[in-house]
């Protein structure tokens, strides 16, 4: 419980940090499929933590603990789901929206995101929770649950890894031939080993 409400405080923290940036630059801008991938990504995480947050209270039955859980796990995939498409469609940019790159994303990101939905739905179902529990502690005790929640960690780091090393192809490209290429000079310095970091550390669980 500890653990879920520190990185509550994290996200909350981090919010503010670029809130001001958010309401200058994305409020008043023209509605369209970025803007709304964007205004996704960046709230669902406030409404899956709710969820989340609530099975711990005491006093909860087995059945809302599986609809807080089911409800809180649904919300995180959509979220990790659409903050990849959008890390995706960057990448298309960056290839100057190459129609053979547009294919293979998609065709990646469509193939991958069945199995991750599955393994999200049964992981929840799997889920064996404590009969009872003491008083004033939280009753959605877990016991048991499978491990296919692996394969989602292992997704996001296939992903991921694709897309980090086709931004380090062009941008190499783009140095080799003097291009001055904003947005993939902006990822390479702001993104390249953030997104490193995320990558690697999982390759050891799959």
């Amino acid at each position: 419980m500890y653990t879920a409400v520190a990185a509550t405080a994290i996200l909350v923290y981090d919010y503010f940090l670029t809130v001001e940036l958010e309401i200058k630059h994305i409020w008043p801008a023209p509605w369209s499929i970025l803007k709304v991938l964007y205004l996704s990504t960046r709230y669902s995480p406030f409404m899956d933590t709710i969820p989340m947050m609530y099975h711990f209270f005491p006093g909860m039955t087995e059945h809302t603990c599986r609809i807080a859980v089911w409800f809180g796990g649904t919300l995180y995939t959509i979220g990790i789901s659409t903050s990849e498409l959008i890390l995706m469609l960057r990448t298309w940019a960056v290839w100057r929206r190459s129609p053979k790159i547009a294919w293979l994303l998609g065709v990646v990101y469509v193939t991958i995101s069945v199995p991750a939905y599955y393994a999200s739905i049964s992981y929840v179902e799997s889920i064996v929770y404590a009969p009872s529990s003491p008083p004033n502690t939280s009753t959605c005790l877990v016991l048991s649950s499978n491990r296919l929640t692996i394969i989602n960690w292992c997704i996001l780091m296939i992903l991921e890894g694709l897309v980090l090393s086709l931004t380090l192809i062009q941008t190499h490209k783009n140095y080799r031939h003097d291009v001055n290429m904003g947005l993939a000079n902006m990822i390479v310095k702001d993104g390249q080993h953030s997104m490193g970091f995320i990558t690697f550390p999982r390759a050891p669980g799959c």
